[in-house]
């Protein structure tokens, strides 16, 4: 009986050996793939340490990404919304601004990751909307400022990162650093 246990844990310490053996990563051995090795890790370093810019010149601002958005693409299409008047329950006439969204690098129709959309408005357009006078969303609230200049203001659209999509986190961690620079 004592011998069948000495058996069972040698082959158990074995087997544990063995696996924990696989799991451990190879060492290069050769010069070459050592270096080659170092210059993937200070790329991926320096890359990590560099944020990324998108400089829009027609609308002048510049936001600031992560590293890991490099590579990023930009989708220019229009937000479109309803005016109110006074005196009328229904909307008088519909509106369109620019809608910029950033799109991660990594996103696919398969692995959707989480847009930076941005919408401009012009200071008149701006106006209504905080009077409740232009509705842009079905959301109970309107679009939250994220920077001005002299002529537009950038806004995120209501419920920006209510989808639980990759990069949600990113995004918001991103838009609590302020990223946008309008000039």
């Amino acid at each position: 009986m004592i011998d069948t246990r000495k058996a069972v844990l040698s082959a158990t310490f074995i087997l544990g050996l063995a696996a924990y053996s696989l799991g451990r990563p190879q060492i290069k051995t050769t010069h070459e793939e050592a270096m080659q090795l170092q210059t993937q890790t200070e790329a991926a370093d320096s890359r990590a340490a560099k944020p990324v810019t998108y400089d829009n010149k027609k609308y002048r601002f510049r936001i600031t990404l992560p590293a890991s958005w490099k590579g990023y693409s930009i989708i220019v299409g229009e937000w479109h919304g309803s005016v109110y008047e006074e005196g009328h329950d229904s909307p008088t006439q519909q509106i369109k601004g620019p809608l910029i969204t950033i799109k991660h690098p990594l996103w696919t129709d398969a692995n959707p990751w989480q847009d930076l959309p941005m919408m401009v408005f012009t200071h008149v357009q701006w106006k209504y909307v905080a009077e409740y006078r232009i509705e842009v969303s079905a959301a109970p609230f309107g679009p939250g400022e994220i920077g001005r200049n002299a002529k537009y203001l950038f806004t995120l659209p209501p419920r920006l990162t209510v989808a639980d999509v990759n990069g949600r986190d990113e995004v918001e961690e991103m838009l609590r650093h302020q990223p946008l620079h309008a000039y």
